[in-house]
């Protein structure tokens, strides 16, 4: 026989995924994340910062700092400041 089904509600913040606040809270490697966030830049043409995130499922804030650490190490460039989004702002990247 099956047991009952219980009749407790539904706990909501279990269904909502945990969103790290800096790359160690992510879990991964930060060359990792930094291959990954260059791959986006490399296959997007029209590259935002917002866009980057959207594609890495990662904070703006996390992404904005893989993002400013490729183009220091010149493996992508920012091809123009587009305005301020959330008190920064959103640059266009380029792969080289």
């Amino acid at each position: 026989m099956s047991e009952p089904e219980s009749t407790e509600p539904l706990q909501v913040e279990n269904l909502v995924p945990f969103m790290p606040h800096n790359i160690e809270g992510t879990g991964l490697d930060f060359g990792f994340l930094a291959d990954l966030a260059r791959k986006g830049v490399y296959s997007d043409s029209e590259c935002t910062t917002e866009r980057a995130a959207d594609g890495l499922k990662l904070p703006m804030p996390i992404t904005e700092t893989l993002l400013q650490y490729l183009y220091r190490e010149k493996f992508i460039d920012i091809r123009v400041a587009a305005g301020f989004l959330n008190d920064s702002y959103s640059m266009h990247y380029v792969g080289w």
